[in-house]
C-alpha cells in the first residue's frame, strides 16, 4: 500500500512540475513576444527617421534611397485613392436621362425596390453581369461565371 501512495505522490509531483514548467514557458514566451514588439517599434521609428531625412533631401545611404522612393510612391497612391474615395462619396444618384452615366467603377449602388402597384407583372427580362457580360436569371443575386454581385 505504501508503494501505491509513493507512486501516486511521485505522479502528482511530476504533474505539478510539468504545470510549473508550462507556466514558466508561457510567461517567457509572452515576455519574448513583448520584446519583439518593442524591436518592431524601434524598427518603425528608425524607418521614420530615415524617411524623414530622405524627404528633407538630407544625405542617407544610397541603398536606403530605393526604399524611401518606394514609400514616397505608396504615399502618392494613398493620396490618389483618398481623392477617389472623396469623389465617390460626393456622387449622388440622378435618374435624369440628360445626365451622363458615371464610369462603371464609380457607379453608386442603388438598392432594388419592389414595385408599388399590385398589377400582374410581365415576366422580368434576364439581366447581364456588369463584370463579364454573361446573362443571368432575374432572380439571381450573383453571376454564376465570375461571382460579381448583380
Amino acid at each position: 500500500m505504501a508503494d501505491f501512495f509513493g507512486k501516486l505522490k511521485s505522479g502528482a509531483n511530476k504533474v505539478a512540475f510539468e504545470a510549473d514548467k508550462l507556466a514558466r514557458t508561457n510567461r517567457a514566451q509572452g515576455e519574448a513576444e513583448k520584446l519583439k514588439g518593442q524591436i518592431i517599434s524601434q524598427y518603425s521609428k528608425l524607418g521614420e527617421m530615415v524617411y524623414e531625412k530622405f524627404s528633407k533631401q538630407e544625405a542617407i545611404d544610397p541603398a536606403l534611397v530605393e526604399f524611401c522612393q518606394a514609400i514616397a510612391q505608396l504615399h502618392q497612391q494613398v493620396g490618389l485613392k483618398n481623392e477617389e474615395i472623396s469623389k465617390i462619396k460626393a456622387e449622388t444618384f440622378s435618374a435624369s436621362p440628360a445626365a451622363p452615366a458615371p464610369a462603371p467603377a464609380e457607379t453608386p449602388t442603388v438598392p432594388e425596390t419592389a414595385p408599388v402597384d399590385s398589377a400582374p407583372q410581365a415576366k422580368p427580362e434576364a439581366k447581364h453581369c456588369p463584370n463579364c457580360g454573361k446573362e443571368a436569371q432575374p432572380d439571381e443575386k450573383f453571376c454564376k461565371d465570375c461571382g460579381t454581385k448583380l
